[in-house]
């Protein structure tokens, strides 16, 4: 049986790793442990080493879960198995668009990130675009990059059954659910004026943790705020019909696939997403909407012109989407995957 390693900064199930984690955990191929490191002090890295020391196997595999990329060189030292990082994006993204390219946390973020994917015996990516992108900025590896798709905890998110008779024809409103971090990428504002004159015909949810206090609220748009358990955000989700991807400015969303994409895919909701984000990737025109940015308000307003035939529509691309998920991105499949890159990597 081979034993896997899991180590974090954080909480295990904070990472997208913990997906893969959690897939592994199911299968009686895989002995899997978990370690968080205590600290990133000097005794909490020596605690990790001695930990490292003690217990590490040469036929072991150690996978460093996101964002943790600087454990990947103190690993290295003391461990004579395989390291794995499961980046799914470099750091630098992020620092790019909180600081700006000419930062001091943007280079050394860049630092961090070009090192540490280099040593790493294996790095695994969330998409192929960004695989692309990495590539084109001159990134090295030891190994070719792979990618596994990030997907969600099977025991958070579980298929929605669309019923024929839908509440749209009831009260005549599509709900429409974005969920996600108040940040660029999102274009939350953006997103709010759009809606804001169709509100008669739309119930907006917005479920975000940090939506700023100066964030305008509109008296008929449905806003939940702060923490929410998955299995809320579940709820929330099922009893929408249709979601939306991010709508901000940013370059990253041309490569980067938001978990949340992962999450409306699980429960069959079709996703509005701007033209050429990188959700493109894996789901279709068949089950997805794509527009461009300035024309989602048509969008919009072309499906409220008849919101029992659009509901059909909705119901045809949720089975579909049931379909595609279950395929591709289920806690099985990414198990699947992920056994087919150790048995390349060997």
């Amino acid at each position: 049986m081979k034993r896997i390693l899991f180590v974090s900064l954080l909480a295990d199930n904070y990472s997208r790793s913990a997906v893969l984690k959690s897939s592994l955990e199911k299968s009686p191929d895989f002995e899997v442990k978990y370690y968080r490191i205590p600290s990133s002090t000097f005794m909490g890295i020596f605690r990790y080493l001695a930990f490292l020391l003690i217990t590490g196997r040469q036929n072991d595999i150690i996978i460093i879960m996101s964002p943790g990329h600087i454990l990947v060189p103190i690993t290295k030292i003391v461990f004579c198995g395989i390291v794995i990082l499961d980046a799914g994006w470099p750091l630098s993204d992020s620092s790019e668009i909180r600081k700006g390219k000419k930062s001091l946390t943007f280079f050394k973020d860049n630092l961090i990130d070009r090192f540490c994917m280099r040593i790493a015996d294996l790095v695994i990516l969330e998409s192929e675009r960004q695989k692309e992108s990495l590539r084109k900025r001159n990134f090295r590896f030891s190994n070719e990059p792979k990618v596994i798709y990030t997907g969600v905890l099977d025991k958070f998110f579980q298929k929605r059954e669309m019923s024929q008779s839908s509440k749209v024809e009831k009260t005549g409103k599509l709900r429409v659910i974005f969920r996600g971090k108040y940040n660029k990428e999102a274009g939350l504002e953006f997103i709010q004026s759009i809606f804001e004159s169709r509100l008669n015909r739309f119930d907006l949810v917005i479920c975000c943790s940090n939506l700023p206090g100066d964030f305008v609220r509109l008296p008929n748009v449905i806003y939940h705020e702060g923490f929410l358990h998955a299995h809320k955000i579940a709820t929330f989700i099922r009893e929408s019909d249709l979601a939306l991807g991010q709508f901000g400015c940013e370059r990253r969303i041309e490569r980067s696939i938001p978990h949340k994409i992962f999450e409306y895919a699980s429960h069959g909701i079709p996703v509005v997403c701007m033209d050429g984000s990188a959700s493109g990737e894996i789901f279709s025109e068949r089950e997805f909407f794509y527009v461009k940015r300035y024309e989602l308000g048509l969008f919009l307003d072309s499906t409220s012109s008849d919101m029992v035939s659009f509901q059909r529509e909705l119901i045809t691309r949720s089975k579909r989407i049931n379909e595609k998920y279950l395929e591709c991105f289920s806690e099985k499949s990414i198990r699947e995957r992920f056994r087919r890159i150790i048995a390349e990597l060997r």
